[in-house]
């Protein structure tokens, strides 16, 4: 019986051992992901649309888990024109292969930027963004705390990114870029539907801070116990030194949160701060 032929491998050993960067684009980038985070603390991935997935910080692998609201959006104004407010990820890919279809956490229907150019090369990655109608040149440079002969710095838990906005044009342009993050403490990234309460959240609490030479959002939960599982914190943080944040969104009922943080951030790149610590969110919910 004659052995069934195998596919022609589609890439040389030359293509493969080319210390060159390869760049990504276009359908390259529905499935592609970098790791990010310290030696042994679990990974969050950069996808090639510039946004992070996979969260897997919970002690187990957990592809596709994302909390919600979770993403940059960057403002923009040239003088004299009109502000541009997008997210800042390229547009969605297909395979759109969720139960519930768009999801409404990831701002699905809101403008996001026409494409990316991934590449990577670790412990780096860089993404390109490209918009005709943003008049700045965005790259986003990630990477983990990898420090050779330094294992105790290789291994914080953080995933670092930094954003370099260039003007191409001759007129001034004020631009901010913001992330939401959500408090995602006692989650464990398991998902129970669009629809129904997340096991382990409860009593999480949003408190901003400033440090020497950073600013940022310390994300906790009271509902667990130190010895817990579930116990742990997060943060968000940047060592930029103009900052504007809110501790929580403003409740308003099915989505006006968002509609609002949107609406307030793209009226002039600021968001409307308040209160330096948030009350704690109900049983189930963050």
């Amino acid at each position: 019986m004659k052995k069934p032929s195998r596919p022609p491998i589609p890439y040389s050993k030359k293509h493969l051992y080319d210390p060159r960067r390869r760049l990504y684009s276009d359908e390259d980038l529905a499935r592609i992901a970098f790791p990010l985070g310290g030696i042994g603390t679990g990974t969050i991935s950069l996808g090639g649309r510039g946004n992070l997935q996979d969260w897997e910080v919970w002690n187990s692998p957990n592809k596709g888990a994302r909390p919600n609201y979770t993403l940059p959006v960057i403002w923009a104004r040239a003088a004299g024109g009109k502000p541009v407010t997008k997210v800042l990820e390229r547009r969605l890919l297909p395979p759109y292969d969720t139960a519930f279809g768009l999801s409404p956490s990831d701002l699905a229907g809101m403008p996001r930027m026409d494409e990316t150019v991934f590449s990577a090369t670790y412990p780096l990655a860089g993404v390109g963004f490209f918009d005709t109608r943003l008049p700045l040149n965005v790259n986003l440079s990630a990477c983990s705390p990898f420090i050779p002969m330094d294992p105790e710095n290789s291994g914080l838990p953080a995933a670092i990114r930094v954003y370099t906005v260039e003007n191409p044009g001759p007129k001034r342009v004020d631009a901010a870029i913001v992330w939401s993050m959500e408090n995602c403490c006692g989650w464990g990234g398991s998902f129970e539907g669009i629809w129904a309460g997340r096991q382990g959240l409860g009593m999480n609490v949003n408190e901003f801070a400033r440090g020497d030479g950073f600013a940022g959002l310390k994300m906790t939960s009271k509902k667990h116990a130190p010895d817990s599982m579930n116990f742990g914190s997060f943060a968000l943080v940047t060592d930029h030194p103009g900052v504007t944040w809110q501790a929580a969104w403003t409740e308003q009922g099915w989505w006006d949160r968002a509609q609002r943080f949107w609406d307030r951030f793209s009226k002039d790149g600021s968001l409307e701060e308040g209160p330096t610590l948030s009350e704690p969110s109900p049983d189930g919910a963050t």
